[in-house]
């Protein structure tokens, strides 16, 4: 079934009873998904009236407001929902609520409340190496290189095959004048994509001072 499909049959539920907040639920999603913003937070809206104690509407409109760019707004969702399920596994699953409230922290430059947030979702999910980079991005913006590190090196235990992973520590590595592992990341870099020309050059560069 098409979305447009889908908002048509879940308009004439909603006709036949219009104290269907699953309904409501479905077709503000419906909408999201399409970026018809306005439209889905208003559905949400209805969703969250008739049923006020649902964590998963609650987010989904925190959702629609991330992507509008209502950061404050998504941010309230997110942790009015996680009031209700303090799991934070109501939408997507694995703590995930976390993470979209961190990157709404992040969004508006709160990095200390990104960087818990981040935490509390590597504690919920500690196999997925993008939270540990999400948050060594933070720990870039307070300056930590000790911190972004030890992230990078977690996501790369988890993940060794991704390349981003070992030019982020690479770049912090350098930073610090720990020239010996830079090169280290960038060789394995080269390994994993040899045509990456601009680590190729860097490398040279690299070796030349070294």
């Amino acid at each position: 079934m098409t979305q447009n499909n889908e908002i048509m049959a879940l308009t004439q539920a909603i006709q036949k009873n219009q104290n269907d907040s699953e309904a409501y639920y479905k077709r503000g999603y419906a909408y999201s998904s399409m970026n018809d913003l306005d439209k889905a937070i208003a559905d949400y809206d209805q969703a969250i009236r008739l049923n006020s104690k649902n964590p998963q509407y609650i987010c989904n409109r925190g959702v629609a407001y991330y992507k509008k760019d209502d950061f404050d707004r998504a941010i309230r969702d997110f942790t009015e929902s996680l009031k209700i399920d303090p799991s934070g596994n109501h939408t997507f699953g694995n703590g995930h609520v976390y993470y979209l409230r961190g990157e709404a922290y992040a969004s508006i430059g709160n990095i200390d409340a990104a960087i818990s947030d981040f935490t509390r979702a590597i504690e919920i999910n500690p196999k997925n190496p993008n939270l540990f980079i999400q948050r060594a991005l933070m720990y870039f913006q307070k300056q930590d290189p000790v911190k972004i590190i030890s992230d990078c090196s977690k996501a790369i235990e988890l993940t060794p095959n991704e390349y981003r992973f070992y030019n982020m520590r690479a770049t912090v590595y350098e930073i610090v004048g720990d020239i010996e592992n830079a090169i280290k990341d960038l060789e394995i870099i080269l390994r994993l994509n040899p045509n990456d020309s601009e680590t190729q050059q860097k490398l040279r560069e690299m070796k030349s001072h070294a």
